[in-house]
This record gives structure tokens, sequence and C-alpha cells, in this order.
């Protein structure tokens, strides 16, 4: 029998604001008013064919683009002001997705993802390949990994946003504010995992605020 989740409870799940869920689920046509509102399986089967739809139309639409994010302002314009912390984790919740871990693509079928589990076994941690391997290949975790990944963002874009997040905290703050809400809130997520407890209290509070607001 299958357990029907409300709005709330399965954001908790993908790790999401109710509001960004909320938002998502009406643009894939899934009309819900409110957190408390019931979610049935027709309804995350619709939600994640539009985030697919979404995915493969900007994809296209970004494939000539260059593999670093771009701002509307030059880099040598952005203040260099936030602190990483000196004990900063090396992978973040966004390097921990299944997509970033294997290296995938949400263009890829299952054939391709086990192929680049295979192959990623090789070199990493083999239970990690195996979790990896099964969150994009099961239809339920796979929609939870879609939502925490960067729905819309072609795999250039994506992949360079991972790179950055380690190279320039500042510059890819700023490039994060030019997003869609739901890949915002996710970049800023990953984000203050690295923020340094001693920065300045007004920086904590605009991403923490920014957060929140999307």
């Amino acid at each position: 029998m299958t357990t029907l989740q409300s709005v709330a409870q399965f954001a908790r799940e993908l790790k999401v604001p109710d509001s960004v869920l909320l938002e998502q689920l009406r643009a894939a046509g899934v009309h819900k008013h409110g957190p408390n509102d019931v979610l049935t399986e027709q309804d995350k089967s619709k939600l994640l064919e539009y985030l697919r739809r979404m995915h493969s139309s900007s994809e296209v639409k970004s494939d000539q683009s260059t593999s670093t994010p771009k701002l509307a302002v030059e880099d040598k314009s952005i203040e260099k002001k936030l602190k990483v912390r000196s004990d900063a984790p090396s992978l973040t919740a966004l390097h921990r997705t299944a997509f970033c871990i294997l290296g995938a693509t949400t263009r890829d079928n299952r054939r391709r993802i086990v192929e680049l589990a295979e192959d990623k076994n090789l070199t990493s941690d083999s239970e990690i390949c195996i979790k990896a391997r099964s969150d994009l290949t099961n239809p339920r975790s796979r929609l939870s990994a879609e939502v925490a990944w960067l729905p819309g963002l072609s795999p250039k874009r994506a992949n360079a946003y991972c790179a950055l997040l380690g190279q320039d905290i500042d510059y890819f703050m700023s490039s994060a504010g030019s997003e869609g809400p739901l890949v915002r809130a996710n970049l800023i997520a990953a984000a203050l995992e690295l923020f340094d407890p001693e920065m300045e209290k007004d920086d904590w509070e605009k991403w923490i605020l920014e957060l929140g607001k999307v």
C-alpha cells in the first residue's frame, strides 16, 4: 500500500523549502495550495517529468556556452569579503549528490549510469558508487536526486559551479544570484557549509535571509 505524503513531508525528504517545492509543483501542473496538501504518486511523477523537460530544454540552449558561469558584471568588480573556514569540508551537499559523484547528467539513460558507476568504482568508494547508481536508477530516489542537484542547468554549467565553489566563493555566490529559485537554494545551501564562523554577522544574515526568500 502506498503511503501518501504531504507537501511539507516530501519537501523535508527532498531537503528543500516548502515554498520552493510548491513553486516547482505548480510549474509542473500540480496545483497545491499549501504545505499540508497531500501528494499522490501521480503528482510526484508529473514533477519528475517536468524537471526532466526543464533539464533538456535548458541544456539544449546552454550547450554553446562556456564552462564558466557568466555574471552580469566583470569578476574584478566583485568585492572579496566572504571567508571560508579553515576546516571546511572538501565535499559539500552539492558534491555529494549522485549526479556529481558519478559525473552523470540528466540526459543519461540507465545503461549509461551503470557504466559511469562501474568506471567510478575503480577509483572511488564502492558503497558510495553503488548508492549513487541506485539513486539515479530508482524512480523514487531519482526525483530526490534531481531536486537536490541543479535542475535546468547544462552539464557544463553545473560542473563549473562544483569547481567554482572551492576556488572563489564570492564569484560563486554572485553567479548563484542569477539562477532560478531551486538552483539558487541548492547553491547557497552548499556554500553555507564553507562559511567561516568568524565572518561578519551581516554577511551571514544576508545569505541566510536569501536562502529563506527562495
